[in-house]
């Protein structure tokens, strides 16, 4: 037996969060019994995950207020179902090495589009003929700009 499918427990194993942060948790317990009552599998609920997170990314892309908040919604919503993956996985007894190795590279692609979503707002727009944006001669030149 792995050290994944020794982490079986049921539903009444889920305990309720005692402390205040992280937020998501607060949200991922509530929402973990409604997933358990459909066919999900925790891989699925990592992919819906990864969905929420990648359009959370993308409303930052546009810029305003309005996109941001959408934005912001869907990434929180993104953080609550990763959490419920792993708890449903652990629940149904469905955990594997592909569902851990799933889940780190949904979380590693939402971060970096993210982060790519933030830098490429506000006129920084990146592409490929102009991939300024994310070298260092540009926070070279600006530095040498003030410094002068």
């Amino acid at each position: 037996m792995t050290e994944m499918e020794s982490c079986t427990f049921t539903t009444g194993d889920l305990k309720a969060p005692v402390q205040l942060f992280p937020l998501v948790r607060h949200f991922s317990y509530r929402l973990t019994p409604l997933l358990l009552q459909w066919p999900l599998t925790p891989n699925q609920i990592t992919l819906i995950s990864l969905l929420l997170g990648l359009a959370g990314a993308a409303c930052f892309l546009g810029g305003g207020w309005f996109p941001g908040v959408m934005g912001g919604f869907l990434l929180v919503a993104c953080y609550t179902f990763d959490n419920c993956d792993g708890e449903v996985a652990r629940i149904k007894g469905l955990s594997s090495e592909f569902g851990a190795r799933l889940d780190d590279f949904s979380d590693s692609m939402v971060d970096l589009s993210f982060f790519v979503a933030r830098r490429t707002d506000g006129g920084m727009r990146w592409t490929l003929a102009n991939p300024e944006p994310f070298t260092l001669t540009r926070a070279a030149r600006r530095s040498a700009v003030t410094a002068a």
